[in-house]
């Protein structure tokens, strides 16, 4: 009696156990679009150029770091990470170029 309530417990064990798992979706790919922001390195304090600061945002994977986004007269996008505890700002940004 035993032995047959122990089959039957790890039978239903591997049964809601296996219909349990799914497949997870597929990472989603490289989107193939016609604008891509660029990086490039700062040389220097953060130009005139760059227009004004239009927003700073969060980032949630970084804990302490912000991206500081200006816009220039042309329209051209400039974000720079910020890291707030140590008030410094990254070496590299990115830019986007309005057509």
């Amino acid at each position: 009696m035993l032995r047959r309530t122990a089959v039957c417990a790890l039978s239903l064990f591997l049964m809601f156990y296996f219909l349990s798992c799914t497949k997870l979706p597929d990472a989603p790919t490289k989107t193939e679009g016609r604008h891509a922001m660029e990086v490039a390195q700062l040389k220097g304090p953060i130009p005139l150029a760059w227009g004004s600061v239009v927003s700073v945002s969060s980032i949630g994977q970084f804990p302490g770091w912000v991206q500081v986004w200006f816009q220039d007269n042309d329209g051209n996008m400039y974000m720079i990470p910020y890291h707030v505890e140590s008030n410094v700002f990254h070496e590299n940004y990115r830019f986007l170029r309005r057509q």
